[in-house]
């Protein structure tokens, strides 16, 4: 097997595309059996449709790759489209899964295996609402505002019954997150409520510190899974008072099973730092490669057969069990609520369940909302 991997860059999280990369190497490394050869080429932040393009041929004209893996996001990932599909290559996209795509259009020739941000964010947002909290408020800032996890927090809020009484974008750049306005309106508030917080990156710590002595107590704080993870990873502040954030995450550490705790050990050994959520994606991909090198006698590394191959396949992530829509050609995880740090995370969405809470917003979203933020998410 010769996998071809394009990968992102980053200045907010540089580490984005190494910990993918040695994740899903580590994952086909366990499988001896299947000896695959590396090349990798750099996308950028992702906007560049000419880049794409260049290095995706490169690949696999030049290198003859058997599979191509992009870590991009829609739209622009979609230029890849017409290539694999007149080359009959396999293009497996990869991402936090923070952006809709254009439609919900099945590509023969591609599958995706994302981190789900967006599905998540909107289960996390229903979640708030079924919890008993009618009242909220939707926090977020200038960048992650521009993407689908905001929109779709509030979404999920709103389809369960809940108002949103106020909303807080700050700027980006973490010495300039003024709070003020968010706190004078949480001190008025005297009815129980939910904050609906969608950060990464600095301003997820800024955003909580802010928090901390002032939330009243009848407010309760949703994160987005790339806040819950970034929290999770962060040091404590010396303030005793610190919100609890909850909401349903990709992965975390904390996950009770067995592939989890393999994948953390590997991935820890071999780089000597914290694993991460996206050397679990990472390892995920591994697996689905696996399960390609495992039928490559019935689908011939042919793009369009490939596909229906692994909807027979039982493939196990690091983020549990995950299972093949043959409709979209997404591949579901099971969604993990996290409530604090260090909690074990026992309470989930079986893949299944997400799989119909992924059929119901497919169904109801005939035309997935866009926006102009065109980075692939955390790739600026």
């Amino acid at each position: 097997m010769k996998a071809g991997i394009l990968l992102p860059k980053s200045t907010t999280h540089p580490s984005i595309g190494y910990d993918f990369l040695t994740g899903m190497k580590l994952a086909v490394k366990r499988h001896a059996q299947w000896a695959c050869d590396w090349t990798t080429a750099n996308i950028g932040f992702g906007v560049d449709e000419q880049l794409l393009v260049e290095k995706a041929e490169q690949l696999c004209l030049n290198e003859g790759v058997d599979v191509l893996v992009a870590f991009a996001d829609h739209p622009r990932v979609g230029v890849l489209f017409p290539i694999v599909k007149s080359l009959n290559k396999l293009l497996i996209v990869v991402s936090a899964g923070a952006k809709y795509p254009v439609s919900w259009e099945r590509h023969d020739h591609v599958i995706f295996l994302m981190l789900n941000e967006y599905l998540l964010a909107r289960l996390t947002g229903g979640r708030a609402a079924a919890e008993g909290l009618r009242d909220g408020v939707m926090a977020t800032n200038f960048y992650d505002g521009g993407y689908a996890i905001a929109g779709s927090i509030v979404d999920g809020f709103r389809q369960e019954g809940g108002n949103i009484a106020y909303n807080f974008v700050g700027r980006q750049l973490t010495n300039a997150l003024d709070t003020a306005p968010l706190l004078a309106f949480l001190d008025t508030c005297r009815e129980r409520l939910a904050i609906l917080a969608t950060f990464s990156g600095a301003p997820t710590s800024a955003f909580v510190r802010a928090l901390v002595d002032k939330l009243p107590e009848q407010a309760q704080v949703y994160g987005n899974p790339t806040m819950l993870a970034e929290w999770e990873a962060a040091p404590e502040p010396d303030a005793t008072d610190v919100p609890a954030l909850c909401g349903y995450a990709a992965w975390s550490r904390t996950l009770v099973n067995e592939e989890n705790q393999t994948y953390i050990t590997a991935f820890e050994a071999a780089l000597g730092r914290a694993a991460t959520p996206f050397g679990a994606l990472g390892w995920d991909a591994g697996q689905v490669l696996a399960a390609l090198a495992a039928t490559a006698d019935k689908h011939g590394w042919k793009g369009d057969k490939a596909p229906r191959c692994l909807e027979q396949e039982a493939i196990t992530g690091a983020r549990g069990e995950l299972v093949f829509d043959r409709a979209t050609h997404y591949f579901l995880a099971p969604a993990h609520w996290v409530a604090g740090k260090n909690e074990n995370t026992m309470d989930r969405l079986a893949a299944v369940e997400v799989q119909q809470a992924w059929k119901h917003l497919v169904g109801s979203l005939a035309s997935p909302p866009q926006s102009g933020w065109f980075n692939t998410y955390l790739c600026s």
